[in-house]
């Protein structure tokens, strides 16, 4: 029995590493665009994307024509753009359509309007006027959302917080702190009090995957044994929602943009972090309800597989993580 204990681990550990998505799996891909209006037909745009896509055009009705550009850190572009002195919206041609955008308006010397795009190439952004707020934090709503589901590690753990979380209750509590940890930290780097650099961020988002598989084993056991378990899984789910915000908010401060010093956007944002994982712990929870009435497989087998499995992951992200810092 043993014996085959340690074969069904082997084959899950290979499995998972198998199925493992690359490093950058929790990382966010995001463009920045500074647009800047100084008047008649002049505008200054700067561009940096962090997988190097194309710098877009600026459409005011007609496209706007390069008078000169420059290549830093940011592409750099003085525009002669006919129309952008009456129109009331802009367009961007040739983003890609997967491609989030962080957008900042400037008009003279006003301030910035800050907006997050999640289809920037597919549809007409305002230009002038005041935002409309609904709108831009159901944008923030949405990226929130991705943010959580689109990322492999993000959703492992909460697979963790679900297998570790004995009630629905704590589970609930657990899936709130670990938004809130979230949105401390980024509350943290759009205020300058933090300082991260994303690929130190991202291992330390592998290294939580680690320690809860851990958690998990370690909980099992003392289930088996019908021990109590000291272990908060609530100041857990805290403390690393803190460490898994850094990865947005580092791939963020590694554009240039502190986008989350409004308190709109920051709030939409997390709003939409929480929608994300309550839907995809829902999923979870429908998903195993069938196996409700297999107490075996529910306190022994379904542990001790998402711990090799959550471990598995985590020490293969901190290996290519490390690798590539």
């Amino acid at each position: 029995r043993g014996v085959a204990r340690a074969v069904v681990s082997v084959l899950v550990c290979l499995l998972g590493l198998a199925l493992m998505p690359q490093a950058a799996a929790h990382a966010l891909r995001v463009a920045h665009l500074d647009v800047h209006y100084q008047g008649d037909r002049a505008v200054t745009l700067q561009w940096r994307s962090t997988d190097g896509a194309a710098t877009p055009t600026l459409v005011f009705g007609s496209a706007c024509s390069v008078v000169a550009e420059a290549r830093t850190e940011f592409v750099v572009q003085r525009l002669d753009c006919a129309g952008a002195a009456t129109a009331s919206a802009l367009r961007l041609v040739g983003v890609p359509p997967d491609l989030p955008v962080v957008l900042a308006v400037r008009r003279g010397d006003e301030a910035a309007r800050v907006r997050w795009l999640a289809d920037a190439g597919s549809r007409s952004i305002q230009w002038s006027g005041d935002g409309r707020m609904l709108a831009e934090a159901m944008e923030y709503v949405r990226a929130g959302a991705r943010h959580v589901l689109e990322g492999a590690d993000h959703l492992l753990f909460l697979v963790a917080l679900l297998v570790l979380s004995r009630t629905s209750r704590q589970l609930m509590a657990a899936t709130l702190l670990f938004t809130l940890g979230h949105a401390a930290s980024l509350v943290g780097v759009a205020a300058g009090h933090i300082t991260v650099a994303p690929r130190l961020a991202e291992l330390a988002i592998a290294l939580t995957l680690v320690i809860a598989a851990r958690a998990i084993a370690v909980a099992a056991r003392a289930r088996a044994l019908d021990q109590p378990d000291a272990r908060s899984i609530t100041a857990m789910a805290a403390v690393f929602g803190f460490i898994h915000g850094l990865g947005f908010a580092g791939a963020l401060e590694e554009v240039g943009l502190q986008a989350a010093s409004a308190v709109t956007a920051v709030a939409a944002f997390n709003v939409g972090v929480e929608l994300g994982q309550l839907a995809f712990i829902g999923a979870l929870v429908l998903a195993a309800w069938p196996l409700r009435r297999l107490t075996q497989l529910r306190e022994q087998v379904w542990p001790r597989f998402a711990s090799l499995l959550i471990g598995t992951a985590g020490m293969f992200w901190c290996l290519e993580r490390v690798q590539y810092s």
